[in-house]
């Protein structure tokens, strides 16, 4: 089969086909390299209106240079016997959509470095006067070199542009488009930079932030900025990440980040405290080998934040990343000993106060003794051994049901001096009694003394410590633990709960579907308690050889049949031990499957 020539540039093989424009593998003739060379279908390039918008695409890209954003090398309004082409630095690797649909979701450092690098590039679009108008997964190609690289200007307009119509004003893709956009008014970059947090929300947690059936539906969940908060959809964000991504999706474009410099710093900062000095040399790593870098990076993440929480001071920030530590490492005792003295220190406080109360009880019984003994007559010598005995003695006459207020008031009453120094006090008692008399009391006159406070028994057990569920039911659902609402699952934070067995129920709306579980914590314990709402699936393990093995989500499985909750799952496959292919595979709700070992591994 011959080979289709456009100019100069040999056709190879088609790379992708859209609504407006196929793009093919070339090669320039003349200069012998590969370039992506991008022909305006037929029935378009008839059209007025579709030659403005494949030449403003020409425009808007030929005035940009900056690595994260594609390079145009050439451009042909058409002639009689060829459509009009745009001609682009080729770029060897998928498109970040396909990348996140083969590989687990990055690091949240990865995906601020990602961040970084878009938004320099999105920056210096704006420079240029230019708003991209479609900031999507589809248009961010991943270089196998280990770049991204923004492409597809054909919906940009440059700022002070006014041939664009309104046809094309609220042109864009209803998943990532800002409200803005979606209500047809006219944009700025702050409306780039919504898409951008769009993207780097579906980069962290796999799925877009907006969602519905139809374009209509997910359009209208756009304008009323409804959308399930980050780190409730992963619960290992952190709260760094999950803060600068509310930020770029708010409803406001006032309350966003008004510049992609402003952005790219915050991103930028997030990376660096999670150990990634250097963002673009780590970015292009992890783009080279995710499966590989991502274990890489393991390990000195949670030392990071590890550091960071024992370092913070204000108990919610400490609680907070060791919740994030915890979401990632379970048995992480450094975190858990955070979160242990957190609950120690409550604790306290509540110990102090009990003290505090008790010390105020003391002080106020030493204080009645001390003025029943200095209204004694003045003939009669006390130890203070007597005034104490005294005083339990008078203790012992009191109604046992008065309160503690009642008793203070009462000996605010015997302060009062007596008015003759014989021998009787307010004409109601005696005081000079003998050793082995009996003391009488006149009943009409109230007199009490608080009474000591009794010592805790020693036999007491210590309080035993709350243990806690971190909920990773999927997909999103109402939870509640033995009947108290608790939030969306999965959340990915600890909830305390004191030991003993608890009853954990999810439910998607009144009459959606739901799960149900008795869970039995122990003191200080922490279980995630993992399952879906839309019923398990039947995955087959296969038989393999004696060396390979596999394991799904961390645990090994024999060859055979198991029920497994619904939802996306990590599979890896080892052979003798060492892990030679790793996915993350969708099990169907109430379906059946089988892994398959091809590459990538997969169930069918």
């Amino acid at each position: 089969m011959e080979q289709r020539r456009v100019g100069k540039y040999l056709l190879k093989r088609e790379l992708g086909k859209g609504g407006m424009a196929s793009v093919y593998l070339a090669t320039d003739t003349e200069l012998d390299r590969l370039v992506a060379i991008k022909l305006l279908h037929p029935l378009i390039a008839d059209r007025p209106e579709g030659k403005k918008r494949f030449h403003r695409e020409a425009r808007a890209a030929a005035r940009l240079k900056h690595p994260n954003v594609i390079e145009v090398y050439d451009y042909s309004a058409g002639r009689d016997d060829e459509p009009p082409y745009l001609v682009y630095e080729y770029v060897n690797g998928p498109n970040l959509a396909a990348f996140i649909r083969n590989h687990a979701p990055p690091w949240p450092e990865i995906v601020a470095a990602a961040g970084v690098a878009l938004a320099h590039g999105l920056g210096a679009a704006h420079k240029e006067g230019i708003i991209h108008r479609d900031v999507k997964p589809e248009n961010v190609l991943v270089d196998r070199s280990g770049r991204l690289v923004v492409t597809d200007f054909g919906i940009a307009r440059l700022m002070g542009d006014k041939t664009m119509t309104a046809t094309g004003a609220v042109m864009g893709s209803p998943a990532y488009m800002s409200p803005e956009q979606a209500r047809g008014e006219r944009l700025d970059q702050r409306s780039d930079l919504f898409s951008l947090g769009g993207l780097l929300y579906h980069m962290a947690t796999g799925r877009p932030p907006f969602a519905g059936k139809t374009p209509v539906a997910v359009m209208s969940a756009v304008l009323q900025g409804t959308y399930t908060p980050p780190i409730q959809a992963r619960g290992d964000l952190g709260p760094d990440l999950d803060r600068v991504l509310q930020r770029c999706l708010a409803q406001d474009p006032d309350q966003r980040y008004q510049t992609a410099d402003d952005l790219a710093n915050d991103l930028e900062h997030i990376a660096r405290l999670g150990g990634l000095t250097d963002q673009d040399q780590e970015l292009a790593a992890y783009l080279r080998a995710p499966e590989t870098r991502q274990e890489e990076l393991r390990a000195p993440i949670i030392d990071a934040c590890v550091a960071r929480a024992q370092a913070a001071k204000q108990p919610a920030k400490v609680l907070a990343l060791a919740d994030r530590i915890l979401a990632v490492d379970p048995q992480n005792t450094a975190a858990q000993r955070l979160v242990d003295r957190l609950t120690a220190r409550k604790r306290w406080h509540v110990a102090a106060a009990g003290l505090a109360v008790s010390l105020a009880v003391a002080m106020a019984t030493w204080a009645g003794m001390i003025l029943m003994a200095r209204h004694r007559p003045s003939d009669t010598t006390m130890t203070v051994a007597q005034v104490a005995a005294d005083a339990q003695t008078d203790a012992s006459e009191t109604d046992a049901t008065a309160s503690p207020q009642q008793d203070a008031e009462t000996i605010g009453q015997d302060a009062r001096p007596a008015p003759t120094p014989p021998t009787k006090h307010h004409g109601s008692r005696k005081h000079n009694r003998q050793p082995t008399a009996s003391p009488k009391v006149d009943a009409s006159v109230p007199r009490t003394v608080p009474r000591p406070t009794p010592r805790p028994d020693a036999a007491t057990p210590p309080p035993q410590r709350p243990g806690a569920i971190v909920l990773a039911i999927k997909p999103w659902c109402q939870a509640s633990i033995d009947g108290r609402s608790v939030g969306r699952s999965p959340s990915g934070r600890a909830i305390p709960v004191p030991a003993g067995r608890h009853h954990v129920t999810c439910r998607q709306g009144t009459n959606g579907p739901s799960f149900s579980r008795w869970v039995q914590i122990r003191a200080g314990q922490s279980v995630h308690v993992r399952g879906s709402v839309l019923g398990p699936c039947q995955v087959t393990v296969p038989k393999s050889s004696a060396s390979t093995t596999w394991t799904i989500d961390g645990l090994f499985h024999r060859p055979g049949r198991y029920r497994i909750p619904a939802g996306r799952h990590k599979v890896v496959l080892l052979d003798k031990g060492v892990p030679v292919r790793t996915n993350w595979i969708l099990f169907p709700p109430g379906g059946r499957c089988t892994l398959k070992r091809g590459s990538p591994l997969s169930c069918r």
